[in-house]
């Protein structure tokens, strides 16, 4: 089954390109905690969404806090 295709975003192509860098980095070895934080509505869950969608062959853990 191939891997879910990442949601449309609009005007967050600067915050993708900073998190695919990333991706690369961790995949030689060079992993980063990323901390992404905003008010309510903001689209976070979307971009989080996209990112892990590019993560393929990668564990990815998740968590949400209330």
């Amino acid at each position: 089954m191939p891997p879910p295709s990442p949601p449309h975003l609009l005007e967050r192509e600067t915050e993708l390109e900073t998190l695919a860098g990333l991706l690369r980095a961790a995949r030689t070895g060079t992993g980063r905690l990323v901390v992404v934080a905003g008010p309510p509505g903001v689209g976070k869950t979307r971009l989080l969404a996209a990112v892990r969608a590019r993560a393929s062959g990668m564990t990815v853990l998740t968590a949400r806090g209330h």
